[in-house]
């Protein structure tokens, strides 16, 4: 009892100390990426992907995300356990038992989420993608920083928080990796 007393005031401790102190960036090479990329300029089909009217507005998003590394298929449109969100799931085109992978856990799935918002004429709003380095870092390069090099982002197994921020018209974009997972998150 004594130990786990001492840990969890450590961990309590710690988690007020500044990130450089605390560990977070210490191992890797951070990129010289300007914060400021603005990305607002670039012609697209889709307006805001951030804010979408529509259901249909979303998908046309998500297809975009999920489709930039080549290897996921739309599989479904559910709500998630979280009031107000709905999670596009896609799953890896080489899955042939699709049905399985309905309404499951999947850690070979993308699910992307958007949140409803109802107080504007926009429905959802993009929130986030969780999947791996892999499939997030041809979203990274082509959506939100084309100047992008894969060799900026290496990180070590040490590293618990890493991230990586740009600008993305009037919202702050961040690429990242939390533990083991890579997440792109407004």
């Amino acid at each position: 009892m004594k130990k786990f007393f001492l840990t969890l005031s450590s961990i309590f401790i710690i988690s007020f100390l500044p990130a450089q102190v605390r560990g977070y960036g210490q191992k890797y090479k951070k990129p010289k990426i300007s914060n400021s990329t603005n990305n607002s300029n670039k012609k697209d089909n889709i307006n805001d992907p951030f804010a979408a009217e529509d259901w249909a507005d979303a998908k046309k998003f998500a297809d975009k995300v999920a489709g930039a590394s080549g290897k996921y298929v739309f599989l479904q449109k559910k709500e998630s356990s979280t009031p107000g969100v709905i999670v596009l799931r896609y799953i890896p085109t080489s899955i042939s038992n699709k049905d399985f992978y309905i309404n499951k856990p999947c850690a070979e799935c993308m699910d992307i989420e958007f949140k409803k918002n109802n107080s504007s004429k926009y429905n959802y709003a993009f929130s986030h993608v969780w999947g791996n380095f892999a499939d997030l870092f041809p979203v990274w390069k082509s959506i939100f920083s084309p100047n992008a090099q894969m060799s900026d982002y290496s990180v070590s197994d040490q590293n618990v928080l890493v991230q990586w921020r740009t600008s993305y018209g009037q919202n702050q974009v961040t690429f990242g990796r939390l533990g083991t997972a890579w997440f792109i998150k407004i």
